[in-house]
């Protein structure tokens, strides 16, 4: 039997299998992400040659994750995880981040040096969610902590055109970064 808690404190992250419940989640918020797309109010998130749409905290869903008339709360196995093993039973969502890659992906930006794309190529563009480059001298701060982050897959993707990459033990490697 998976041991999702086991395998989230050895690797950082854990996987679950297809849910009836997140799967209507996300078929519930799949043509609100394509509005969201295509609006051109919105253009000006996309990036990498127009194969990447990066748009944070764009989806319009509560802290229940749900889009008032459209979508459902989250819940499942996931949730429950969250929720009991993780100890976030308290738990309100910020407004989902909305990540999209098209065929191409990964372009070399505009905006973007030969050696920052290629780091991105290479690297998938490695970072930690809320470390920003907000200080003197392109510095990082960390100016937004979580407790964890949940990725939802709207649909079947292959791994090159996953924008939500995990590391096995990155967590430890931050961890001692962050205390030292």
């Amino acid at each position: 039997m998976p041991d999702p808690l086991g395998e989230f404190r050895e690797r950082g992250w854990t996987v679950f299998g297809s849910d009836p419940a997140m799967d209507n989640w996300a078929k519930a918020v799949a043509p609100i992400a394509e509005q969201i797309a295509a609006d051109e109010a919105y253009a000006h998130w996309w990036r990498c040659g127009e194969t990447w749409f990066a748009g944070v905290n764009i989806l319009p869903n509560d802290d229940t994750g749900a889009v008032v008339g459209e979508v459902p709360a989250l819940s499942g196995a996931a949730l429950d995880f969250i929720r009991g093993d993780l100890d976030h039973g308290d738990v309100a969502f910020d407004r989902a981040q909305l990540s999209i890659v098209t065929p191409g992906y990964p372009a070399q930006g505009e905006e973007e040096s030969e050696a920052a794309w290629r780091y991105r190529v290479k690297r998938c563009a490695a970072h930690v969610d809320g470390l920003e480059r907000v200080m003197p001298g392109r510095r990082r701060k960390l100016s937004e902590t979580h407790g964890f982050l949940l990725g939802i897959p709207l649909r079947d993707s292959t791994a090159k055109e996953g924008a939500f990459v995990i590391w096995d033990g990155s967590h430890e490697v931050m961890r001692a970064a962050f205390k030292a």
